[in-house]
């Protein structure tokens, strides 16, 4: 197996007086994706394997009639959107095989999200070297 080797983000950052803050947020995870063209419904393009989704039998091609309870219009991705893990979710569906429901909880997947912050006693110099990289320039000088 190829291993990669760890990019050292702080040591290139530290003399502009920053280092990187990774934190990883939990996020929802509704199982599958929906699409919907313009002036069309909305209808479900992926269903992941192994998801919540998939065992309670949501499948690619199901249109969503309703979500919670309300019609599944323009606005169907802010109906989503606000979904939260362990949150209820419960879709009617229209499919070939007929109008049906299906419901399940919200599952979690790991994000990792990246920062930028200034380093614990920032210098002068540190701020001048930032200053000069984020205008482009060397460090004491300007560009050509």
């Amino acid at each position: 197996m190829l291993r990669v080797p760890k990019i050292p983000w702080d040591d290139f950052f530290r003399d502009i007086g920053l280092r990187v803050v990774q934190q990883v947020l939990k996020m929802p995870d509704l199982g599958f994706s929906v699409e919907r063209s313009f002036g069309m419904v909305p209808t479900v393009n992926r269903v992941i394997p192994g998801s919540e989704a998939e065992r309670q039998g949501l499948e690619v091609g199901d249109v969503l009639v309703e979500i919670n309870g309300h019609a599944a219009g323009a606005d169907y991705a802010s109906e989503l959107a606000v979904l939260q893990p362990g949150d209820a979710i419960r879709l009617l569906v229209r499919s070939p095989r007929g109008v049906r429901e299906v419901s399940w909880k919200v599952a979690s997947k790991d994000e990792i999200e990246y920062q930028l912050k200034n380093v614990e006693s920032i210098t002068p110099q540190q701020i001048a070297r930032r200053a000069a990289w984020l205008k482009g320039e060397a460090e004491g000088g300007s560009r050509p």
